[in-house]
């Protein structure tokens, strides 16, 4: 039988697996206007954690229900079955019915746009890149980086939460275009990552002294944008 995995309880502190529940379930049928997907890839992201309290942010996604199948969390498969136009056996597509084998999703998905069922070509790029770069960790990057904050040439760049999701896909945007990128994390071994494989131009453990005194070491001209990750 096909299983699911449920928020058996709100974690206070640490997660653990003690958390989370795994149900045998039915393989559900899809009605009309729905198609029934294998689901091959789903994503595990820092927004979970938000979702996992008992109450999640004003404005943000719901938090999950105790003993029932979390939604919301982008995900890519392949259409085993069709009741929808526009669909068929086999098309390789993304939704938010994830961390469960088998999901019967609306075609017009009221989860919202992100997690709007839509195809994928699969020819591109390997499909769990659709879960980060071309997903919503990419799109946050990108828009907020070259739409809300407008990077211009020459600009000095420092990404906080740089080795996280959505961090390291703007640190490695902005050196793509050839600027200055400073980052900083919370760990030895992330800033490691950020020097070493990320290639960043300087990375600092916001843990190991005042902040402002390590972004000054880092950028004693200044910076021009802040990409800030950590403002929940």
């Amino acid at each position: 039988m096909p299983s699911q995995v449920r928020v058996r309880r709100h974690p206070l502190g640490p997660v653990s697996v003690e958390d989370f529940s795994i149900v045998d379930v039915s393989t559900p049928k899809p009605g009309d206007g729905e198609v029934l997907v294998r689901n091959m890839w789903t994503s595990v992201d820092p927004a979970i954690r938000i979702r996992l309290a008992a109450h999640a942010p004003a404005g943000y996604f719901p938090a999950f229900a105790l003993d029932a199948p979390m939604d919301g969390i982008l995900t890519v498969g392949e259409v085993v079955e069709s009741r929808a136009d526009g669909f068929s056996p086999g098309d390789v597509v993304w939704h938010g019915y994830g961390w469960r084998e088998y999901a019967a999703v609306p075609a017009a998905d009221p989860l919202g746009s992100l997690h709007s069922l839509r195809r994928l070509d699969a020819s591109i790029a390997p499909l769990q890149t659709y879960l980060g770069p071309l997903g919503g960790m990419g799109l946050t990057a990108y828009a907020g980086l070259f739409d809300v904050a407008g990077l211009r040439g020459g600009d000095v760049v420092w990404v906080s939460a740089a080795a996280g999701a959505v961090g390291s896909l703007v640190a490695q945007f902005a050196k793509l275009r050839g600027h200055t990128v400073i980052g900083s994390a919370g760990s030895d071994e992330k800033v490691a990552h950020l020097l070493g494989d990320l290639g960043l131009d300087a990375a600092f453990n916001y843990k190991h002294g005042a902040l402002e005194d390590q972004l000054r070491a880092a950028s004693p001209d200044g910076i021009d944008v802040y990409f800030d990750n950590v403002g929940g």
